[in-house]
């Protein structure tokens, strides 16, 4: 029997805009890993990609999830909570930036089917703004096609 996912942010420390040294305590991949192995029904996690897991700690992760008796059950791409992505990352006006979230997603996928995961997700969030009509969505590079007349 199949049982149930978890994301290993959902043992992060909470912060957020008021409280950005968060409301819990910093943990471990592996830290948090092992909570989630306590979990009863919980037979996978899902990290992030390049954070959680990167071309250079493959094997930890591996070695990581065995010893806690879980599995890699998804991939998520980090596009949002790092500053280089304030202005967006599919949709930033910068082509290099765009160009950069179009590798780390192929990457991620990448190291994805080496776990043999086949669910990578991309969670945009604001993509480069946090408002309604913060941004000039006609001009934008992502929809200012759905906007223009003719």
């Amino acid at each position: 029997m199949k049982g149930l996912g978890v994301g290993v942010w959902t043992f992060g420390m909470g912060s957020e805009r008021y409280v950005s040294d968060g409301y819990k305590p910093y943990l471990t991949l592996e830290e948090r890993i092992q909570k989630i192995a306590t979990l009863q029904g919980i037979s996978g996690v899902e990290i992030t990609f390049p954070n959680d897991v990167n071309p250079e700690n493959p094997q930890k992760l591996k070695s990581i999830l065995e010893n806690a008796g879980l599995s890699l059950c998804g991939m998520g791409v980090e596009l949002v909570c790092d500053k280089q992505w304030q202005s967006g990352s599919f949709t930033s006006p910068d082509p290099n930036r765009r160009a950069k979230a179009i590798s780390m997603t192929r990457a991620a996928m990448d190291m994805a089917a080496e776990f043999g995961v086949s669910t990578v997700s991309l969670w945009l969030g604001q993509d480069g703004f946090d408002y309604s009509f913060q941004d000039d969505y006609a001009a934008s590079s992502c929809c200012g096609w759905l906007l223009r007349p003719g």
